[in-house]
């Protein structure tokens, strides 16, 4: 019986933690809609800097591989 506790007891934490990451992506969300026209720059530059890193570590392992 005592293992049967702690498995709910994990479960109810995981349950939290869960709706803890849904309420704060939530607020993530409404803060990108609210703040768009000042926020949109950074992400577009984020993405920019993501694909040429992304681009620069695949040409960098099809040269190591070849």
């Amino acid at each position: 019986m005592a293992g049967r506790r702690r498995g709910t007891a994990a479960r109810r934490r995981r349950a939290a933690r869960l709706k803890a990451v849904a309420a704060g992506g939530g607020l993530v969300l409404v803060l990108l809609a609210v703040f768009w026209s000042t926020v949109w720059p950074c992400i577009t530059g984020a993405l920019v800097l993501g694909g040429v890193g992304a681009a620069g570590w695949w040409l960098w392992r099809t040269d190591r591989l070849v």
